[in-house]
């Protein structure tokens, strides 16, 4: 009950450790280690988190699992791995929006701007008002030079909380020669 608390608190070393001696107690319990590996990805220590995904993978794989997993071999600079375990998270719940927005970001990152559209797209199709998937999109809309329609994300991401489409709409779109 201790590591809920932490949690809530954003105490993820006391959370940890809590988790470590809950795991003590019950050492194979996959709910709590895909807790500890979720743990271990914000601290990035991230070959840790896989190797408790990859005890979870084999009692109980979920979407959540393989999106972790990706996500783990993006912070160890293995931009297709990642985008690997992206892909069979994404097989295993269509549905589940993380996956989707992660490789979008993930593409952005190696410039594979089209390929990005694609996943952001489908996050939009699930939340058409999600705030990280229209930024996203704006910027992979800009980077194709397709400024109306990326300006047009960007914005409606800014105006909905996202302050970094702001260095954007400023390059790209308010007094551009593009515009």
């Amino acid at each position: 009950l201790r590591a809920f608390v932490y949690r809530d608190l954003g105490e993820t070393k006391q959370q940890l450790e809590d988790i470590n001696a809950a795991l003590d107690l019950r050492p194979l319990d996959p709910d709590l280690m895909k807790w500890r590996a979720s743990l271990y990805l914000e601290t990035e220590q991230f070959q840790k988190a896989i190797e408790d995904l990859d005890f979870v993978e084999s009692v109980q794989n979920d979407a959540e699992v393989q999106m972790y997993k990706g996500y783990a071999y993006y912070g160890l600079d293995q931009v297709e791995r990642a985008l690997f375990f992206m892909n069979k998270a994404i097989e295993l719940d269509a549905t589940y929006l993380a996956p989707y927005l992660y490789s979008g970001s993930f593409l952005l990152e190696k410039g594979e701007y089209q390929q990005a559209l694609t996943f952001l797209n489908l996050a939009l199709r699930l939340d058409p008002n999600n705030i990280s998937a229209l930024f996203y999109k704006g910027v992979a809309l800009v980077e194709l030079e397709k400024f109306e329609e990326g300006c047009s994300c960007l914005n409606r991401a800014f105006y909905a909380g996202e302050d970094g489409a702001s260095d954007y709409l400023e390059q790209y779109c308010f007094g551009s020669p593009h515009q």
